[in-house]
């Protein structure tokens, strides 16, 4: 995926963008969390920079859970495994995160089922992953190739040097993803309110900041813009008992 590859997760700037994220997330959880019961779990953690730095920031404890053995900076709190046979017994976290890992598994039911076997009752997910219907595909960096025939997707793959082919990457829209929740078991809170409107010192770019500031005044293009036309999704999924 060029940039986004192995060798781009050992640089700093990918260091410095998984700790301004932690700090994001930490903003958007932290009143909701507190109480909560450590450890957290973190699925699909990656090297496991954000989850070091948002486990300093929150004073919890957090493993994270890795398929991937290579990705890795530090063993440190990290399990391999499968987010599809978590190896953990029913209803042992209260918290679990998967930021931008669920757009990675070509069938999520599974994962999600996983999650909830493990869940304890009202435990919570915080979940973040991009939006099929937002044009710019995040992965590859090119406009509206993910809305593209899957022969097409490999072959500006190949074009605009991404990669040999347009792969790991299934998108889904909030329609989508809200159903797969709710069919397992979930209540969707969605944060993207909160992010855009009430906790702007959440918001890296400025530009969103003077785009909120007119959207909040008018209710039904701010409804889409926090829902089906997000850059990404961004939510908590309550285990409802």
């Amino acid at each position: 995926m060029g940039k986004y590859g192995k060798e781009y997760w050992k640089s700093e700037e990918y260091r410095n963008s998984r700790k301004e994220r932690a700090r994001v997330i930490y903003l958007l959880i932290k009143d909701k969390v507190e109480k909560l019961e450590q450890p957290f779990l973190s699925i699909g953690c990656g090297p496991g920079i954000l989850e070091r730095e948002l486990s300093r920031l929150l004073g919890k404890e957090i493993f994270g859970l890795e398929i991937d053995k290579d990705v890795l900076v530090s063993k440190d709190n990290v399990i391999i495994g499968d987010g599809r046979e978590l190896p953990f017994k029913e209803n042992t976290f209260e918290f679990i995160l998967l930021n931008h890992v669920i757009e990675h598994i070509p069938h999520p039911h599974a994962v999600i089922k996983e999650i909830r076997r493990v869940l304890k009752p009202s435990g919570l997910v915080y979940v973040a992953t991009p939006n099929l219907l937002w044009p710019y595909e995040v992965h590859y960096r090119l406009p509206f190739v993910h809305w593209l025939p899957g022969n097409l997707k490999d072959v500006m793959v190949k074009i605009f040097r991404r990669g040999e082919a347009f792969e790991d990457v299934y998108l889904l829209s909030y329609t989508r993803i809200k159903k797969l929740f709710e069919n397992e078991g979930f209540k969707i809170y969605n944060l993207l309110p909160e992010m855009m409107f009430r906790k702007k010192e959440a918001l890296r770019k400025k530009w969103w900041k003077i785009a909120t500031s007119i959207v909040k005044y008018l209710p039904l293009i701010r409804n889409l813009i926090t829902t089906h036309l997000s850059p990404q999704h961004t939510f908590l999924a309550i285990k409802e008992k």
